[in-house]
Order: structure tokens, then sequence, then C-alpha cells
């Protein structure tokens, strides 16, 4: 007998950071959009909170793989909106427990952006 791994009870969670990602990008691509303007409001983050065992790291460290790689999107989570070569998913656990420091975050923010070929000094 062969199992496979199951995720499931996440639907909404989808649905919402995809009209999340879909509003963005949408905004982004506006002509009036301005990628230099530093006083323009961000919003780039999604933040997991709750108390310990109820899925955040499950839930992000899936979200993160299936925006990088539709094949590792559950399959009821269904397609989405947006081309699939217009996300670089950055996942940062900031838990007392993944022992994550300023240095490891801004490494990591770093190395995502040398692979989309945007330098970094």
């Amino acid at each position: 007998m062969q199992t496979a791994e199951a995720f499931t009870n996440r639907s909404s969670q989808w649905e919402t950071v995809a009209a999340a990602l879909t509003e963005h990008l949408q905004h982004i691509s506006s002509p009036a959009f301005d990628p230099e303007d530093l006083e323009a409001p961000r919003n780039h983050v999604l933040v997991f909170h709750g108390v310990g065992g109820i899925g955040k790291t499950t839930l992000s460290r899936t979200l993160e793989a299936a925006l990088a790689d539709a094949g590792r999107r559950p399959s009821q989570w269904g397609a989405p909106a947006w081309p699939a070569d217009r996300i670089l998913p950055v996942r940062i656990d900031l838990a007392r427990s993944a022992g994550t420091d300023f240095e490891q975050i801004v490494l990591t923010i770093r190395a995502a952006l040398t692979r989309i070929g945007r330098p970094c000094f």
C-alpha cells in the first residue's frame, strides 16, 4: 500500500494569499507605480502568528513551495490568477526556536535578490 501526504483545511488561507498577491501584482504593474518611491506604503509581508502547534510553519512552508513551484501546490487549492514567473517567495521564520537573527534575515533577502538578478550591496 502506498501513502501520500495530504495538506488539508487551508483552502481559505490560500484564497486570501492568492487574492492579496493578485491585488499586489496589479498594483505594481500599474503605470503609476514607481518602485523608487520610498515614501509609498508597501504591503509585501505575510505574518502568521498564534499558539504553537496549529500549523503556522507547515502553512508557510506549503505556501512558499506552492508559490515557487506550481507542481508543489496542493491540488485542492487550484491555479492562481497570475503568471508563475512573477513570484519569488522568501520565507523567514522569526520563531524563537528557529534562532533567526538579523544577519540571517539580511542574508536571506540578499540571496533572494540575487536570484532575480538584482545586486545587493
